[in-house]
């Protein structure tokens, strides 16, 4: 079994082939990067308080992430994990930035979406139907080019928000 040291702060395990994450987990850690660890399943275990960063790029088996996520969250970037459905129902308060590209299986966001979220990134969600019916005021950039099942924006959207949603066939065009 694999023991951290409590004052890790960066855990990079970008390409391992792990199944799952040592736990538990350091409680100084603030950035997890498991990017293409594609046989990585879920993260089930609890992560730790201090984590500010959690980064799942391309881990395209994974199916679960952790809910809740912790409250200190500022970065979730799950781009590329194909077989992620859901994401949990409530987004850490503090969620600054989501990045959910080309998660194919992921048929919804949570509603509402945190109060202070500035980018919200999922391009090539081919199964995301909707948006949730409030957006943020914080929100600055919304990427949603390539969802071919998205049927309609929020409306109104904030004047000044960046608006992305090229390859979008079926949305409103009202």
């Amino acid at each position: 079994m694999l023991v951290l040291k409590t004052a890790v702060t960066t855990l990079s395990c970008g390409g391992c082939d792990l199944k799952s994450l040592p736990f538990p987990l350091p409680n100084r850690l603030t950035t997890l990067d498991c990017n293409h660890c594609v046989s990585l399943v879920s993260l089930s275990g609890p992560l730790p308080d201090s984590l500010t960063k959690l980064i799942c790029y391309e881990c395209s088996s994974l199916e679960i992430l952790p809910d809740p996520l912790p409250s200190s969250l500022v970065v979730l970037s799950c781009s590329g994990c194909e077989k992620l459905k859901t994401l949990p129902k409530e987004l850490p308060k503090s969620l600054e930035m989501l990045d959910c590209d080309h998660c194919i299986g992921l048929e919804s966001l949570p509603d509402p979406l945190p109060d202070g979220l500035t980018g919200l990134y999922c391009i090539g969600c081919e199964s995301l139907e909707s948006l949730p019916s409030l957006l943020p005021d914080s929100l600055e950039v919304l990427d949603c080019s390539e969802c071919k099942r998205l049927v309609s924006l929020p409306y109104p959207l904030r004047t000044g928000l960046i608006v992305l949603c090229d390859g979008c066939d079926s949305r409103d065009p009202s």
